[in-house]
């Protein structure tokens, strides 16, 4: 995918980034907020680049993108990069904009880098493909990214079966660990990742 970055400005005034459930090993909801600093519409994208911390991948399978409330197409590129299609709404310089992000599994980290966000047009070359021609970058922001809200504690796996190794079938999962019940809670919270060769529709 082409970019062109060389007639962008730094900095998107009240822009909000927040990162929600970001215990390590949970899914993340990243929410983006700001006045829009010009037109956005359709032919408007979104670029997020994450620090070097984050799956390769991001957990593509997964993750799903809103612009002003509405799924939109998003699309993991190279590394560590989603690439967002803008609103099906036209919105006017000023008003309110909101972009969330649902699918990236938090990371454990001690030391924290960068985020870049990027906002431009992209005039499409090929109408099948939305992803197509050079986008040209307006405007980007850099946010400082924030530690992790807690450290899990880690369980000893005692052993685990599953119903079915079949591939593309429903299987169960019985998972053996030892846990201490003298200080697990009502709202403590058991969180099982799975690799990224699972599907979302585990349940």
């Amino acid at each position: 995918m082409e970019i062109d970055i060389e007639e962008a400005e730094e900095g998107i005034t009240d822009f909000v980034f927040e990162k929600r459930y970001n215990t390590p090993g949970e899914t993340l909801e990243i929410l983006i907020s700001f006045p829009a600093p010009f037109v956005l519409d359709y032919s408007t994208e979104f670029i997020l680049h994450f620090p070097h911390y984050y799956p390769v991948y991001l957990n593509e399978d997964t993750i799903t993108c809103y612009v002003s409330n509405i799924v939109r197409p998003c699309l993991v590129e190279k590394e560590r990069s989603i690439y967002i299609k803008g609103s099906l709404l036209t919105l006017l310089e000023e008003d309110e904009f909101e972009l969330v992000i649902y699918g990236v599994t938090q990371p454990q980290y001690d030391e924290m880098t960068d985020f870049t966000f990027l906002v431009g047009n992209r005039e499409l070359a090929d109408p099948e493909d939305e992803f197509s021609g050079v986008l040209d970058v307006l405007r980007t922001v850099t946010i400082t990214d924030t530690l992790p809200s807690a450290i899990p504690e880690i369980f000893e796996v005692l052993n685990a079966t599953s119903s079915s190794e079949a591939a593309r079938t429903l299987s169960k999962y019985t998972i053996w660990f030892n846990l201490d019940i003298t200080v697990a809670t009502a709202y403590e919270i058991l969180n099982i990742v799975f690799p990224n060769g699972y599907k979302n529709d585990i349940f």
